[in-house]
């Protein structure tokens, strides 16, 4: 999101994260520095492999990642506007073919592009970064300075160290693109805890890539009108735009219906007035018993649950009804209580009367704020929506434009030529999504809907015209590689052998490059030939590979046993999200086994998943080890099959947590950040065939926290443990391939 000279109307946030805190803050400026308090979840681990062409003049060809960048949000994911998959590819597209200090530098205009705004309080991002209010602004300030910094850091480090410089380019690569993931309104409060489930962001991206792959990088063309291909490009660049997201942060509603809070408003000023009249009788209950009063509270309790019912169901501007009922039924609690005082004994007349009447009045004053804060909300909407919808728009537009050329041209997606492009797509975009999300009703609500949208139209395109132009990428080398993922299978029942996989599989997100394997990949390949070996149809087959995840998280196999390890995984695996992962592959390869008419396409798809699954299960890839070389082959004996030397170096780093109070604290909250996100992927239903197994790994993970507090954690040596079930399962899959074969009951005698 880039720079804007207009000024940004005072407005209230709709952040979630600041429901207690609704203010908004000042515009501020920024400045690049490290923040070493902030807490695990915020570390950046994302580990890039950017690969180089042969030779010392080498380009990049390839940069390959796994895993996201930490939420603002901690353990709920948030929704990204513009694509996570668009983001990475725009780095892919701007990087591809240079040279490692050409890369640098380049990345070094990219970064210093996006973080200019810090510098000037009036810029578009800074006065968006005021309407998160204060406490969702202290979260994210820091984060932004942190990384920030650290990528300025690794680029200068990478100028200055060639030899280093594809590493420190891998470095940078992950903070900027944390930098973003920062940004205000680069990702929004998700309407689940997970954030965006399913959106298909990888099947409209593919829709690009195919064309992008069709001719030369440096071939443009346009499509005609009437070309179906236009339609669908046009589509699917749309579609990395979470436009239902945007238009929740922007709260369309309040813009299509100026009087939203009005009901409200009148809600609130009845409140204050039941509480008035509350205030009176109890001055007079206090002197002398009243049944005419016990009379007139009773129509007044039948209005509060009239009113309850009318408010609600609502939604308004930041806040539902229900949020505002809970006052609603408090002064109705009151007014029973009055009822009750009406008819009883002096003493409690004069004693209770009096707080009574105060705690109704506290009511009434607490809905008189929520609803002071709907209308002023209300006003400031439209101007405020313009600003977001101006800045997350413009940075979609600039992200496709270098990610995705041809079909950013194909499509006449932006205006050749003009000054500021972008404009005309995202208004006419932006107004057919909102018709779409809310539909007026006719006559004079329709009428009021167009004159909102004209409003709303000329405001946008003020503040859309003062940001940078847009300008497409002139190549797309990048796209030739897009294929080139780190494990492709190919699935064929007719050729043997059966399943060709080319590649491995990424290793967990902490771990460096590909790790090393603790059961040779060689051998984990020849598992899966010989585990759908007799499979007569796809669905057969992917009946195989599912019965093989069910029997694991079941517990009742030896990786069943590998599982409980997740309690020990390095801290900065367990908040990169290793285990959720774990749980999205498993989940991936279930979802398979469902499909009604699979192709040899969809076995190879679930087998990559499947692969990937069995890389991510605990200390199946480590971080220790040497990464050279070992010869394998699939028959070759069990032990050399096996890095024990890696996976031993492992289990003994899974002691540091013992070694420090600051090492244990650090291991606790990355605990405590897995186990929430556990937590998080079941409230959204994500992994509905494995309810049980995450329940399980949540009580192991938190279990090990409160261990790691105690000084029990002290007589704990959880490195024999992995080592034993880790070989334990090795020989179960060593057997799979070689049958009745002996092997040691240990890695070593």
């Amino acid at each position: 999101m880039k720079r804007s000279n207009e000024v940004l109307k005072d407005a209230p946030t709709t952040d979630a994260s600041t429901d207690k805190d609704r203010r908004t803050t000042e515009p501020r400026t920024l400045t690049g520095k490290l923040h070493p308090e902030l807490p695990i979840g915020a570390r950046v681990l994302l580990s890039p492999r950017i690969g180089f062409t042969a030779g010392p003049a080498g380009t990049i060809d390839a940069i390959q990642l796994r895993g996201r960048t930490p939420s603002p949000f901690g353990a709920a994911m948030g929704d990204h506007t513009v694509a996570w998959q668009a983001l990475v590819d725009a780095v892919r597209a701007a990087l591809h073919g240079r040279s490692a200090a050409e890369a640098v530098a380049e990345l070094r205009v990219i970064h210093g592009a996006a973080d200019r705004w810090q510098a000037d309080a009036f810029s578009l991002t800074a006065r968006l970064l005021a309407q998160l209010g204060d406490e969702a602004g202290a979260r994210r300030v820091p984060r932004l300075e942190d990384a920030d910094f650290r990528t300025v850091a690794a680029l200068d480090r990478a100028a200055a160290t060639p030899a280093q410089a594809a590493a420190e380019l891998a470095t940078a690569v992950a903070q900027h693109l944390a930098y973003l993931n920062y940004l205000p309104f680069a990702t929004v409060p998700a309407a689940g805890s997970r954030g965006s489930v399913g959106s298909g962001e990888g099947t409209y991206r593919g829709t690009l890539v195919a064309f992008e792959q069709e001719k030369a990088p440096d071939v443009a063309e346009t499509l005609a009108a009437t070309d179906p291909r236009r339609a669908a490009l046009r589509t699917a660049l749309w579609k990395l735009f979470a436009f239902d997201a945007a238009l929740r942060e922007a709260t369309i509603p309040a813009v299509l219906d100026p009087e939203i809070a009005v009901p409200l408003a009148r809600a609130a000023t009845r409140l204050l007035e039941i509480a008035d009249g509350l205030d009176t009788l109890a001055v007079g209950l206090s002197v002398a018993p009243d049944t005419t009063s016990f009379a007139s509270l009773m129509p007044l309790g039948t209005e509060l649950e009239t009113l309850r019912t009318t408010i609600g169901p609502r939604r308004f501007v930041r806040i539902s009804g229900t949020e505002f009922a809970v006052h609603i039924v408090s002064l109705r609690g009151q007014v029973d209580a009055m009822q009750q005082l009406a008819l009883g004994t002096t003493k409690d007349r004069k004693t209770k009367s009096g707080p009574v009447a105060s705690a109704a009045k506290e009511a009434a004053m607490a809905a008189r704020t929520l609803a002071d804060g709907e209308v002023a909300a209300a006003k400031a909407a439209p101007a405020r929506a313009a600003a977001l919808l101006a800045a997350m728009l413009h940075e979609h537009l600039h992200t496709v434009a270098t990610a995705y050329p041809r079909s950013v041209l194909a499509t006449g997606l932006l205006t050749v030529g003009a000054e500021h492009t972008g404009a005309d797509a995202a208004l006419e975009e932006l107004r057919r999504r909102i018709a779409s999300s809310f539909p007026p009703a006719p006559g004079a609500e329709a009428e009021r809907h167009r004159t909102a949208l004209d409003t709303l139209g000329a405001a946008l395109r003020t503040e859309y015209t003062a940001l940078p132009p847009i300008i497409t990428a002139t190549r797309n080398g990048w796209a030739a590689q897009a294929a080139n993922a780190s494990l492709v299978v190919v699935y064929n029942p007719a050729v043997a052998p059966r399943v060709t996989c080319n590649g491995r599989a990424d290793a967990p997100a902490g771990v460096a490059g590909m790790g090393c394997h603790t059961t040779a990949w060689v051998l984990e390949v020849e598992a899966v030939r010989r585990l759908l070996a007799t499979a007569a149809t796809p669905a057969d087959a992917l009946r195989t590979l599912a019965a093989d995840v069910r029997t694991t998280h079941a517990g009742t196999n030896a990786a069943g046993t590998v599982l409980a390890l997740d309690r020990y995984l390095p801290a900065g695996q367990l908040a990169a999200g290793q285990l959720v992962s774990v749980f999205d592959e498993a989940t991936a390869v279930l979802t398979a086994a469902t499909l009604p008419a699979p192709a040899d396409a969809d076995v190879a798809t679930a087998i990559e998943a499947y692969l990937s699954w069995r890389n991510l299960l605990p200390f199946a890839t480590v971080d220790e080890g040497d990464r050279g070389g070992h010869a394998e082959r699939a028959d070759a004996d069990a032990r050399t099959l096996f890095d024990g030397e890696a996976l031993g170096l492992a289990a003994q780093t899974a002691r540091q947590p013992l070694a420090t109070r600051e090492i244990r604290q650090t291991t606790v909250e990355a605990l405590t950040l897995a186990a929430d996100l556990l937590q998080a992927g079941l409230d959204d239903t994500a992994w509905p065939d494995l309810v049980d197994p995450v329940k399980a790994a949540t009580t192991r993970l938190r279990a090990r926290a409160t261990e790691l507090t105690t000084k029990a954690a002290a007589a704990t040596n959880p490195a024999d443990v992995i080592v034993t079930a880790r070989w334990a399962e090795h020989r179960e899959t060593y057997q799979r391939v070689h049958p009745g074969a002996a092997v040691p009951a240990t890695w070593k005698d």
